[in-house]
């Protein structure tokens, strides 16, 4: 919720349930919901299931909401006004095209390729990879001056 409020996103809720295999979060937009899957919080040995891993999943599907609100807006605007650099700085365009020919995973090698290459995945996994550690040095800085 935090991090949905620093971007100022629509009010969205978040889900514990059980996901299928391999998924440790996703966003669906009509419902305005990020689903996290509660297999790995219960077990936190399971891939995804440490502290760090959650909260980078958490970040990963708020910047999913993001994307979704960036190419709704987009499409609500003048053609002039889409040249903005918001829209033009974070690749808004591609996102676009992505969301109509999304490529979910799949079990085999190229499968997993094409959906961490698409442009989404590749901007939501390195904003969550930023923010992170954007977080872990502010953690370190208030750690330092309570010291």
């Amino acid at each position: 919720y935090c991090e949905a409020r620093y971007q100022g996103l629509c009010k969205i809720d978040v889900v514990f349930k059980e996901l299928e295999e391999g998924t440790a979060g996703k966003y669906n937009h009509a419902a305005r919901t990020i689903f996290i899957d509660s297999k790995i919080i219960k077990d936190g040995s399971r891939a995804g299931g440490s502290n760090e891993e959650i909260m980078r999943t958490c970040i990963h599907e708020t910047r999913h909401v993001y994307q979704h609100l960036l190419a709704e807006l987009y499409a609500d605007v003048n053609p002039n006004q889409r040249n903005l650099l918001v829209f033009t700085e974070n690749g808004v365009r591609n996102w676009i095209f992505n969301f109509k020919d999304y490529y979910s995973a799949t079990d085999d090698i190229e499968g997993i390729k094409k959906y961490l290459t698409q442009p989404i995945e590749l901007d939501a996994r390195n904003y969550a990879e930023n923010e992170m550690k954007e977080l872990f040095e502010t953690i370190d800085e208030l750690l330092k001056e309570q010291n």
